[in-house]
């Protein structure tokens, strides 16, 4: 067969003419003539697709063992389709045949088109036209996020035009809300802190004498679980130190206020517990039968406090008696849980003139005065059920919350005011000013709080409905400003650093500030 090749490459001829050498020398060999007039038809066409071969590329010169010549792609083809399994021939001499007797044939003499640069042409228009393809697809999803964004920003467009014709009519939502004497309010988002990522921030109290704002929180260090308060520089609201204090969860938290540097905090653990700011530790703990849910300083004792209990009691320690109850209140068939306590002071021209502390269960309210022999109690003529109390000792003013019921289907934010003692008032403690109504829906034991602007008296709580913070003004009854936010707020704080205004709204993770000017 390599003699066959031999003579078929140096003579230019198919190589199935070439007859075997047992034959005569010259029955074999074709004549000058011969060649030259088969030339067209067996030296540049391929037998099967009657092409010319190529010396390159996938139509280059073949050949079989038996010698003869096929385009590379004409004779693979032949041999994985044209044949049957196992039957695999040359298309010629019907000798057996595979792919692997497939040979290139590097012929000097034969006439062969040279199409390396067609070739090369060839792999660059695919190469080219893949690279079409990847950007009309990239196009075709570009195209498809433009119009994505357009659609939103159009949304927004129209979500901003409904919310500024709102704010012409309604006073929901006013950038500036007119106050009396030709005063106004604005508002601006001064911090928005991510405290606990995590979770469990429950309360907030603020420190006037450091300018420090505290929030509870749970601890992030894994060895040592538990919760505790991060301290907020109320300059800047940036969260600075964190100091464990409790196993479970902080209920309640005040500062003493005439030793700023003591923090009182109550927690589910069982324990009440005096924190020093200075040096963050803490100096004296209380132990409790049941779960504590909040507590306060007596605003005429300096030494003495008190703590409510889930169960309904409040208990009263004094700091001069390490770990000594002094004292407790229970009343009737109310073992419901004290949300919520505040102390007032001494008064010789008010009501409840000898001072004491409100207690807010979940199911009534009651106020404490002060007797030679312990305390009196008197119930508080509001509607339940409760969610929380707030007593601002600066203008004589009670606000209690209630959680919406069937008889009262919202929210309800009743402000009243403690009244002189006269003859008149018929064993009255307080008289209502306003009832102010939030939305259909209370969950949370969120604290709502009041506020002074401008000298004007404001009330502040969260609404769950609308998953908002909302202010009302006392002096005219309506709602000044709706903040849209959209954690539920378990907790507000208004405060004063110089002359700027705040208003803290806490959730679980987050703090937000907002300042008023």
């Amino acid at each position: 067969v390599a003699s066959s090749v031999t003579g078929a490459i140096a003579s230019g001829l198919s190589l199935g003419s070439v007859q075997s050498s047992q034959d005569s020398p010259t029955k074999g060999i074709k004549r000058k003539s011969d060649f030259e007039e088969n030339n067209d038809d067996d030296g540049n066409v391929c037998p099967i697709c009657l092409s010319e071969w190529t010396n390159s590329g996938k139509h280059r010169l073949v050949s079989l063992r038996c010698g003869h010549l096929f385009g590379q792609n004409c004779i693979e083809r032949w041999l994985q389709i044209g044949c049957a399994p196992g039957q695999k021939r040359c298309p010629q001499c019907n000798e057996k045949a595979n792919s692997g007797h497939i040979r290139p044939i590097y012929a000097r003499k034969l006439v062969v088109m040279d199409t390396t640069e067609m070739d090369r042409l060839r792999e660059k228009l695919d190469e080219i036209t893949t690279i079409k393809s990847r950007l009309q697809f990239e196009l075709v999803h570009a195209n498809l996020s433009r119009q994505h964004l357009e659609e939103q920003l159009n949304k927004l467009k129209q979500e901003n035009k409904e919310l500024k014709t709102s704010s012409l009519s309604d006073t929901n939502s006013l950038p500036s809300i007119p106050l009396s004497q030709n005063k106004h309010l604005y508002m601006m988002i001064r911090a928005n802190e991510i405290i606990c990522k995590e979770g469990g921030c429950r309360v907030l109290a603020f420190n006037e004498w450091l300018n420090l704002l505290v929030v509870s929180q749970c601890s992030t260090n894994r060895l040592f679980s538990g919760y505790g308060i991060r301290k907020i520089n109320a300059l800047d609201f940036r969260p600075t130190q964190f100091a464990f204090l409790h196993q479970k969860p902080i209920r309640d938290m005040t500062f003493q206020p005439h030793q700023n540097k003591l923090l009182l905090s109550v927690s589910l653990d069982r324990c009440a517990k005096l924190f020093d700011m200075t040096s963050n530790s803490v100096v004296q703990i209380y132990n409790a039968d049941n779960p504590l849910w909040s507590c306060c300083w007596d605003e005429g004792n300096p030494y003495r406090f008190f703590v409510g209990s889930q169960n309904g009691k409040v208990l009263e320690y004094d700091t001069r008696r390490v770990g000594d109850l002094v004292g407790r209140a229970v009343e009737g068939g109310d073992t419901s849980p004290v949300v919520s306590l505040a102390s007032f002071p001494p008064s010789p021209g008010r009501a409840l003139s000898r001072g004491g502390f409100f207690a807010c269960r979940l199911n009534s309210c009651w106020a404490y005065e002060l007797q030679d022999d312990g305390y009196s109690s008197q119930m508080l003529p509001f509607q339940g059920p409760f969610f929380s109390l707030f007593y601002d000792k600066s203008t004589d003013h009670l606000l209690v919350s209630s959680r919406p019921s069937e008889r009262f289907p919202s929210t309800r934010h009743m402000l009243h005011q403690m009244i002189q003692s006269n003859d008149d008032s018929n064993g009255q403690v307080c008289i209502p000013v306003d009832t102010f109504s939030g939305g259909n829906s209370q969950k949370l034991l969120s604290r709502p709080t009041l506020m002074s602007l401008h000298g004007g008296m404001m009330v502040a709580a969260h609404d769950e409905s609308s998953r908002s913070v909302v202010v009302w003004d006392v002096a005219s009854r309506l709602r000044l400003y709706k903040h849209q936010i959209q954690e539920s707020v378990v907790d507000l704080c208004y405060f004063q650093v110089n002359t700027s205004q705040y208003l803290a709204n806490l959730t679980e993770k987050n703090l937000q500030v907002l300042e008023f000017k």
